[in-house]
């Protein structure tokens, strides 16, 4: 498969998270479909606090699932479960969360006269929450690499037929 078709192909299949996708089809369309999230990620993370920053996060989820999708389809194609693809990017989700979660609360404090200190430190809380995320992501990424490097799994497996191969 060319990169053209290969585009097209995963563009086409954004929100189709079973069937397979061949390893062209994923590594054509890879670096086309990190552009968004990359760029929906820069702004977020350069943007001041904003009441409704919950909207951006789901701009990025948006911009990313064409990607998340053709990865799914790649991890099927090698025989492994799809959702693995999600595993690289857990620990931030978790600790974005977490820190959502501290943030209001830090807020409610300071709003209902319980205090600032209780609000900085369960904010500092997050920091080595942070670099331990950071970490697990990293040891997370490398294997899922490595999955969706493995050639396809010859014949039919249980996600579909190989798209490989000429049907008879």
């Amino acid at each position: 498969m060319g990169p053209l078709d290969a585009i097209k192909t995963c563009l086409a299949k954004s929100f189709q998270f079973k069937d397979r996708a061949s390893r062209s089809e994923f590594w054509w369309f890879a670096p086309i479909g990190l552009i968004p999230p990359i760029l929906v990620a820069n702004e977020i993370a350069w943007d001041k606090f904003e009441f409704f920053g919950i909207w951006r996060v789901c701009l990025l989820i948006l911009v990313a699932l064409p990607l998340l999708s053709a990865g799914s389809r790649r991890l099927q194609d090698t025989g492994e479960e799809g959702h693995q693809i999600i595993y690289p990017f857990m620990p931030p989700i978790l600790l974005w969360v977490a820190y959502q979660a501290l943030f209001w609360f830090s807020l409610g404090t300071i709003i209902f006269g319980v205090g600032v200190v209780v609000g900085i430190l369960a904010l500092l809380l997050l920091l080595p929450g942070y670099i331990f995320a950071l970490f697990v992501s990293f040891m997370l990424l490398g294997p899922t690499i490595g999955m969706l490097l493995v050639s396809s799994e010859p014949k039919t497996n249980q996600y579909d037929p190989n798209p490989n191969e000429v049907p008879q």
